[in-house]
């Protein structure tokens, strides 16, 4: 079965059944008739097996040729019964030609020539037998060949005709079948099921005009598609060229256009706006009209930079009473008519305002508290390095001390040497001279041994002194430090207050 079979065998399936129907009705008259002419045993004995027979092949072989063939001889031999069992009156006959130009519904020219051929031989055959005089009938007048021939020109000429439009009627009908398949496939949102158009035998307008709408919606789903997938990766930009288009065409693509415009304005006024808010500016809006769901966007984006702003003016007006508040960091933000977001940001602000206050208060308790003791130690480290000086100091005069007695020493080394030479040489006269010489300069050793090691504890001592008042003059420096620290600490700590509201008047919403 090639390709154009099966696109017509619904449409034959559907002339089976009209055709069974029509048998049915042929039984029918051929009941009737039997009454009429009091033949009803034989009409009912031909008519009911042919009937059935014709019945079980149409339900097993459904639009298929022997189901064609079949359905069309049960009709010429309803139409032979009508004839037999009215001993062949004339007008039985037109039952014949009625139901070859019935069979022209099939578009199949082959169970015609089947007919026309079973006709003729009906003909031949009932002609003959009545020649013969037995009990069979073609004609009431009784036989005659010229008669045969006579109705056998005007069934050629009639299965010429039909014949004809049969192959017409099928080549319009596979047309039809192609041109009904490809808007099926359309409409299930294929369009790429192509059928076969020869121009040479394919004559149908029609089938050529679906083959250029399949083309045309392939390529304007095509051009779709395109600018999907561009506006999928977030380019609006493309757009169709609507210059080659006409009709519904143009108006989707043109209003896809439109849409895509509206899309890209719409997104850039929102990226606009939430550029600012991160650029940390909070002036700008969209105020371009939008229709939609494009309206309730710019409706939230100027709703959330309100509330931006809102925020920010509160915590503005907290910052600024607690620049000026002397009883300390206690200010919180009101909760009503917050949600979500705005409400967690208020919460957050207070817990960060209870948190500040309370170290700030810490802070400034332990710093202030530091101070008497810093101020106390930079005090004494100042009294001991002083002291420290005055011992350095009293230490340098007992050194001179010390030199003025070695030098009296040596002047007595020499007057008592000097003192026993001059006794020596007076003998006797000078001896007790001598020995007073000599207690003298035993007594000025004496002192100069103690003068060294006086000197010596001197000069130690004078060591420790200075190692030790370098040792307090640093402690001194690093109290100095510490105090430096504590006071900044105070400072910072008082100025934080008024250094935050100096610091938002500048800045109202820093660069992140």
């Amino acid at each position: 079965m090639d390709d154009h079979e099966v696109l017509l065998k619904p449409m034959r399936v559907q002339v089976d059944r009209v055709m069974m129907v029509t048998l049915v009705f042929l039984f029918l008259v051929t009941v009737v008739v039997g009454l009429l002419y009091d033949q009803l045993g034989f009409s009912l004995m031909v008519g009911i097996p042919v009937l059935v027979f014709a019945f079980l092949i149409w339900r097993a072989m459904e639009g298929t040729l022997f189901s064609r063939l079949t359905i069309a001889s049960a009709l010429i031999i309803q139409i032979a019964i009508h004839i037999q069992v009215s001993h062949g009156v004339i007008e039985m006959h037109f039952g014949l030609f009625v139901v070859l130009a019935f069979l022209l519904a099939y578009r199949d020219w082959r169970p015609i020539i089947f007919g026309a051929v079973l006709i003729a031989a009906h003909h031949l055959v009932f002609n003959f037998l009545q020649a013969l005089h037995l009990n069979v009938w073609i004609f009431n007048h009784g036989e005659s060949y010229g008669i045969v021939l006579l109705h056998a020109a005007y069934v050629v000429f009639e299965s010429i005709i039909l014949v004809y439009l049969a192959i017409q009627l099928r080549t319009e009908g596979v047309e039809s079948a192609k041109v009904a398949f490809m808007a099926e496939r359309i409409t299930q949102g294929d369009l790429s099921s192509g059928v076969e158009f020869n121009q040479k035998k394919d004559s149908s307008s029609m089938l050529e005009s679906m083959l250029a709408m399949q083309e045309s919606l392939s390529q304007l789903v095509t051009e779709i598609e395109v600018i999907v997938d561009a506006a999928v990766q977030g380019d609006f930009s493309k757009k169709i060229d609507l210059t080659s288009k006409s009709g519904f065409g143009k108006k989707i693509c043109g209003l896809l256009n439109q849409l895509l415009e509206t899309t890209e304005v719409g997104l850039n006024d929102v990226m606009r706006v939430t550029n600012a808010l991160a650029a940390g500016d909070l002036s700008q809006k969209i105020t371009q009209d939008y229709p939609g769901v494009f309206g309730q966007t710019k409706n939230g984006v100027n709703n959330t930079v309100d509330s931006l702003n809102k925020i920010i003016g509160e915590i503005q007006e907290i910052v600024d009473a607690a620049a000026n508040n002397t009883s300390g960091f206690n200010l919180k933000m009101s909760l009503d008519n917050k949600r979500g977001f705005s409400q967690s940001l208020a919460k957050s602000f207070n817990q960060l305002s209870i948190f500040v206050e309370n170290n700030l208060n810490d802070i400034m308790r332990v710093a202030n508290g530091m101070t008497p003791v810093t101020n106390k130690g930079v005090s004494v480290i100042s009294q001991m390095m002083a002291t420290m000086d005055s011992i350095k100091e009293s230490s340098n005069k007992i050194s001179e001390i010390i030199f003025i007695i070695d030098e009296i020493t040596f002047q007595t080394n020499i007057l008592a040497l000097n003192a026993a030479v001059e006794a020596a040489r007076a003998g006797n006269q000078g001896r007790g001279f001598a020995v007073v010489a000599d207690e003298v300069r035993t007594l000025s050793q004496r002192v100069a041994n103690s003068s060294r090691e006086i000197k010596e504890l001197v000069s130690d001592s004078g060591e420790k002194i200075t190692s030790g008042n370098k040792l307090v003059s640093y402690a001194g420096q690093t109290m100095e430090e510490i105090a430096a620290s504590i006071r900044s600490v105070i400072a910072i700590v008082s100025e934080i207050s008024s250094a935050s509201s100096g610091d938002y008047n500048q800045k109202p919403f820093p660069n992140p």
